[in-house]
């Protein structure tokens, strides 16, 4: 295979926040708003029983538990670095890791292990300010910084996956209000072409029914 585009790449301290960030926002977005739900539930749940029996010691158990649940929200970025830092080995040997992206297919080199993927197989794509995003349907996540590009130019990259997998990049750097248009053009772009095949299948339907009625007929009259 003949690449047309190559990134060499190492998995920073930067690149793992990157990821923990993206799998947050894009993966668990609810889990910081359920955890203050939560947490207001217990110091709710504690007020009561405070109210109610006039003491402080059966309350503080709920304190807490929402004391724990909110600083979780704030906490949990750092706490996942470290658990994701201590399991990623090639972040610990500062493995170089290859990207290769031909006409057909891409590969993903780390050390004497070789990945084949196809184009067909990424859904979803994403970019921010520094980065590219390649999700694919086996639940992988590869991050590929504008500056690790050592063949073609990142700028091009955009529209060259893009063409060759289906799917339109999301831009993380535009603010969220301009992201959820686009989405939602996207989404009514994709529903206008499924009408349409819909309706273009129907009329295949038709003419199919009506020719084997006319068969039908000229049977009938021999």
């Amino acid at each position: 295979m003949t690449p047309i585009y190559e990134v060499n790449t190492k998995h920073s301290k930067e690149m793992l926040y990157r990821f923990i960030d993206f799998d947050y926002k894009q993966r668990h977005a609810r889990i910081p708003m359920h955890l203050i739900v939560f947490g207001i539930c217990c110091f709710t749940v504690a007020a009561l029983l405070y109210r109610h029996y006039g003491q402080i010691g059966s309350s503080i158990p709920w304190i807490c538990v929402g004391i724990l649940l909110v600083l979780l929200v704030f906490l949990r970025r750092p706490i996942a670095f470290l658990k994701l830092s201590t399991q990623d080995e090639n972040y610990e040997k500062q493995n170089v890791i290859g990207f290769h992206f031909g006409h057909s297919e891409w590969t993903v080199k780390n050390e004497d292990q070789i990945s084949r993927i196809q184009y067909s197989e990424i859904n979803g794509l994403y970019k921010d300010k520094k980065y590219y995003y390649i999700s694919t349907k086996e639940n992988e996540l590869f991050l590929l910084p504008f500056q690790d590009f050592v063949k073609g130019e990142f700028k091009t990259f955009q529209e060259f996956v893009e063409q060759k997998s289906g799917i339109q990049t999301q831009d993380l750097a535009l603010p969220f209000k301009e992201r959820y248009k686009r989405k939602l053009a996207q989404i009514k772009a994709n529903q206008a072409k499924a009408d349409e095949a819909w309706e273009e299948q129907r009329q295949k339907n038709r003419e199919k029914a009506m020719e084997k009625k006319r068969q039908r007929q000229e049977r009938k009259k021999k």
